[in-house]
């Protein structure tokens, strides 16, 4: 047999957070035209784009990606009044953009439609693939017809009646600057940035800030990729002490981990739709600095570091493209207390464990 093969798609529309019809008909084309062993991954958004292929590409480890999407009449071809135009890119790990330009009848069915532009894609795929894809040809002499793979590298095998293939212009490039503009291992990162609130549990350590997380997607099979994130990151914030005739200000940095769930790719849409969860666990130090102005005029400060663990859980709400909002609660664990005196005089202490609540954005970079 030959080895199993990994083919994702991002496909315009699912806006329901189910698969839909074409779609489920382009990955059973897919599958029957590459072989029994190869995996589908379909991912609907509202406007497929290179960038967000390349990191589907690269978190479901596949061979090849594709985008699918109408084509607006008199564009990349579309002829005005020709039917239903679907423009179609298609790019091979490592190879170049190849792009389809597919003409339908207005009536066509979406079944049939989704079939055409798998059986498209496959032949693409078969034809431009470095090595050997699909079945081999003792695979298919082993099968019964029933299952055997249609034969997509002639034209008569699309029911579409136009199909163009053309090179991208950004690849033709020998140098290959096209491609390392929108190189997937930088789609494996995002950017969290969120403003807070902190109180502090049975003390004073109230304050409001701002912190920032720079995220790395975890290696994982398609079904659960960029559910596990590392992550780095730190912030600031300022409060006030009872008595204190100045601030509290505490600044950190810590190095972590998060789930988050759905994970942002998947062999399918997440049923819950836009809507997920995410958990967070923090390490790291923090430095509280205290001032105070005394009634002479003269500013006195004090600065402490001390280990501190953090957990957040957020929901959170994909908002297109790439950005996500986020809302979360946590709590902030400072190992060690922190007595304030005045003039020799004990004013207060600064509890061990902090509430926190954010509210901020995220997205993928």
């Amino acid at each position: 047999m030959s080895p199993a093969l990994i083919v994702a798609v991002l496909m315009a529309g699912g806006g329901g957070g189910g698969q839909t019809p074409g779609g489920a008909a382009l990955a059973a084309a897919l599958t029957q035209a590459l072989g029994p062993g190869t995996s589908v991954v379909v991912e609907y958004v509202s406007a497929p784009s290179e960038a967000a292929a390349l990191r589907l590409e690269e978190m479901a480890h596949a061979a090849a990606v594709a985008t699918v999407a109408e084509d607006a009449p008199g564009r990349h071809g579309a002829a005005p009044g020709a039917g239903r135009a679907v423009r179609v890119r298609i790019h091979l790990r490592a190879g170049a953009w190849r792009s389809l330009q597919l003409t339908f009848p207005s009536g066509e069915d979406a079944l049939e439609r989704g079939r055409s532009i798998g059986l498209a894609v496959a032949a693409t795929i078969l034809s431009n693939a470095p090595s050997p894809v699909g079945p081999s040809r003792g695979d298919v002499a082993s099968s019964d017809a029933a299952a055997s793979p249609p034969a997509v590298s002639s034209p008569e095998s699309f029911t579409a009646p136009t199909i163009s293939t053309a090179r991208d212009p950004v690849e033709v490039s020998a140098s290959g600057e096209g491609v390392d503009a929108l190189s997937p291992a930088r789609a494996r990162h995002a950017l969290e940035l969120v403003g807070l609130g902190s109180a502090g549990v049975a003390g004073p350590a109230g304050g409001l800030g701002l912190a920032a997380h720079l995220e790395r997607a975890g290696r994982a099979a398609p079904a659960t990729a960029r559910v596990f994130w590392a992550r780095a990151g730190g912030g600031f914030r300022s409060g006030a002490v009872a008595g204190l005739n100045g601030d509290h200000q505490v600044a950190w940095a810590t190095l972590g981990g998060a789930w988050r769930l759905p994970g942002r790719t998947g062999i399918a849409p997440a049923p819950g739709g836009p809507l997920g969860i995410a958990l967070a666990v923090d390490l790291g130090v923090l430095v509280e600095v205290l001032s105070h102005r005394q009634s002479t005029g003269v500013a006195a400060r004090s600065t402490r570091a001390l280990p501190e663990a953090s957990l957040g859980l957020a929901a959170t709400w994909r908002l297109g493209g790439a950005w996500e909002a986020q809302a979360g609660v946590g709590l902030e664990v400072a190992l060690g207390h922190t007595e304030v005196w005045v003039a020799q005089r004990y004013l207060t202490t600064i509890p061990i464990l902090r509430g926190l609540a954010s509210l901020g954005l995220r997205f993928d970079l």
